[in-house]
This record gives structure tokens, sequence and C-alpha cells, in this order.
């Protein structure tokens, strides 16, 4: 059976490929320029330091725009999993879920976090807020798709990865207050980000599949 997107937002198939393969690069995109950082910002130590801090002073641009392309990753990962998986109460507000995380991700490329020592900014308040939203919004979203898979025999492969995932999420988040503020930060959205990875890649390999019979 062929299993054929339900056209969101009445999309164009070539549209949809290219917002399928934003939902791939976007979030690999974001670990390597990480990846990077960590090497090119020495003077920031990984386990003290948040990750918007790289946004601070040199190679600032390249964070911010890392954390930009993510969101916009994110939300097109949010468009194929509501047009590729059953239109189930899980899937559509999973999805919406993981779309206000991806608009929160934005903001935080946006707007960049106050500097340690310096004074609070409208933009650093709002920076804190949106990244609140957009953690928050993503580790929900991963519980709910988890359990999606589980109900659909279609991804039958994946549900175990994406359940490994989910209890990672959900113990990085009970040890954030506990850990060093840059390793349990890390620890957290570095798992969702490979989430978001791995998981589009499992819709793009699912809608090849379907193409192809």
């Amino acid at each position: 059976m062929t299993m054929q997107p339900r056209g969101v937002f009445g999309m164009h198939p070539r549209a949809f490929a290219v917002v399928t393969v934003l939902s791939i690069a976007d979030p690999a995109f974001f670990l390597l320029a990480n990846a990077a950082l960590h090497l090119l910002r020495r003077d920031l130590n990984p386990a003290t330091h948040y990750i918007s801090e790289y946004a601070i002073g040199r190679f600032g641009l390249l964070m911010s725009s890392a954390l930009v392309i993510l969101g916009v990753g994110t939300i097109s990962l949010a468009v194929v999993m509501h047009a590729v998986m059953n239109p189930t109460w899980l899937v559509r507000v999973g999805t919406v879920v993981l779309f206000v995380s991806g608009l929160s991700t934005i903001l935080i490329g946006l707007f960049r976090t106050d500097g340690e020592g310096q004074p609070s900014t409208i933009a650093g308040a709002i920076h804190g807020r949106a990244a609140f939203i957009a953690i928050l919004c993503e580790a929900i979203s991963v519980l709910m798709l988890t359990a999606a898979f589980f109900r659909d025999r279609r991804w039958r492969s994946f549900r175990i990865v994406s359940f490994i995932f989910s209890i990672v999420v959900v113990i990085s988040g009970a040890l954030l207050p506990v850990v060093q503020q840059g390793t349990g930060e890390r620890l957290l959205v570095y798992t969702l980000v490979l989430w978001l990875f791995i998981a589009a890649l499992r819709m793009r390999a699912a809608d090849a599949l379907a193409e192809r019979r």
C-alpha cells in the first residue's frame, strides 16, 4: 500500500521534498556547528557555560545561525510527521507542540542571551523564556510521538530507538538541577537534537519506500 503525504498546508510534492531535506540537514548542521564551536571557543568551558553563550563574541553569528536553522528544521520535521504519520490525537498534538518548539528555537537564535556579569536586557529575557519553551515542548513532543510510534506498526523498527531517547530525555531533564549547568544542558539538548535528526531520517526512509511501491 502506497503511503502518500496528506498535503499539509496544500504543499506541492516538490516543496514537501524540500521540507523533508531541511528536517534532516538542519539538525545535522546544528550538531556540526556546535562541534566546531567547542574547538573554536576554547575559552568557554562546556561544563560551566551554556550553549547559547557561543552566540556572544567571536563566531557568535555561527551559533545564532545554527539555532535559527535548527528551528526551521524542527518545524520542517513537524510538518513531515504530520503528513506521513497516521492522524491520531498523539500525532496531531505532538506535531503541534514540536512546531511550537521550532518557533521558539528560532527566537533563541534571533535574541542573544545576556553575558555573564552583564546587565539584564529585554533580548536576554526573550531568549531565556524561548529556550525554556523550546526545550520543554520538544521533550513533550518526543514522549508523545514515541507513544504514537508504538501504536502504529509501520514504525516498528523505530519504536525502541525512540523509546531509548525518551528515557535519556527524562533522565537528563531530572539531572539538570544536580549537574553542572553546561553539562546538563548539553546532555538534554544534544539528545533532543539527535532525536530530531534520526526521526527525520526515519520519516524520509518511510516516504522513499512508499514511493518505490
